[in-house]
């Protein structure tokens, strides 16, 4: 890329390729598709030709925010040469309708995607742990990378009877009240399916439960209930049965 697109489009200083999209190995035609399709020489399905600066690549496109499904690697469907962006087959990463990721607003608390995952082209975190791109999640939440930590905002213990309305349909992350089986029990036993997207059909865990940092995850009471390495996949079973999971 730095020998195409950067020779003019942004240019070699802005060092686009800074963040996770390009540490996962994705290059810029991935997202965008190649220089015809950026220069609107194909059309879209309804007829229209992409419109620069205001029609760009989708999060919904690739993230699904279902983990046990494989991951999309492009943006658009390879044969299609205008490079249209898929729609989202979920809206839980999706950005805001007829809206750009940088103008996306969450519905929690209506926070810009950018404040919990960074700018389009330096998507936290930057492979390079010295980098500047690191600095805002390391002094919000002590470790880089996306802003995962409840109590980057909220006090410890703000959500006694649990809730599902964090951040992409999140609930509390390391939370004692949370973790407790009468935290998290009762939205099981409602419909443990809400479960499953992020930590799969199986409850085994999936991508999209790992835990970004070493934990220790305790009770309300201060019982230990697991101890996980960073990159470990939270699954039911590390505190109880899949048994008692799936009979909830």
């Amino acid at each position: 890329m730095e020998e195409n697109c950067f020779l003019c489009h942004p240019g070699k200083v802005t060092q686009c390729f800074r963040g996770a999209m390009y540490t996962a190995g994705r290059e810029c035609d991935d997202c965008h598709g190649n220089l015809l399709a950026m220069g609107g020489e194909f059309s879209y399905q309804d007829g229209h030709t992409r419109e620069p600066w205001a029609e760009e690549p989708k999060c919904g496109s690739c993230h699904s925010g279902i983990g046990q499904e494989p991951v999309a690697t492009i943006a658009y469907n390879p044969a299609d040469p205008a490079a249209e962006p898929l729609p989202p087959k979920t809206h839980r990463f999706a950005e805001n309708p007829n809206t750009l990721y940088r103008n996306s607003l969450d519905n929690h608390a209506q926070l810009g995607c950018e404040s919990c995952h960074g700018s389009p082209h330096a998507i936290w975190p930057n492979r390079n742990p010295d980098a500047n791109d690191n600095v805002t999640a390391m002094q919000l939440q002590g470790h880089k990378g996306t802003i995962t930590e409840c109590n980057t905002c909220h006090e410890p213990g703000s959500f006694p009877k649990g809730t599902l309305n964090g951040p992409h349909g999140m609930h509390p992350v390391n939370d004692p009240d949370w973790n407790d089986e009468d935290g998290h029990g009762h939205f099981a036993e409602k419909d443990n399916s809400q479960c499953n997207n992020c930590h799969g059909d199986d409850h085994l865990g999936t991508r999209l439960s790992k835990t970004p940092v070493d934990r220790v995850l305790k009770d309300k009471q201060g019982k230990i209930l697991a101890t996980l390495k960073a990159g470990d996949q939270v699954a039911c079973n590390l505190c109880h049965s899949l048994q008692k999971s799936f009979s909830d």
